[in-house]
């Protein structure tokens, strides 16, 4: 693998954490913003966009769009 594929996979392997950290976090505020369960809402959140084709619709602030 050359250095150009590398950071091609690098940056797509950042996209994809950026997008699981927007929806985890959208969904923490929606439960509430409790202590102590981060990996909940970071697990749901890595589920969802893998199940829907690693895409997440961005709303104005950069937060996931509500569907």
């Amino acid at each position: 693998m050359g250095k150009k594929s590398l950071r091609i996979e690098t940056n797509k392997v950042d996209e994809q954490q950026n997008q699981i950290a927007h929806i985890a976090y959208s969904l923490w505020e929606q439960r509430g913003r409790p202590e102590g369960s981060p990996d909940v809402d970071w697990f749901v959140a890595e589920t969802h966009l893998h199940e829907n084709g690693a895409t997440v619709k961005r709303g104005k602030n950069g937060t996931p769009a509500k569907s």
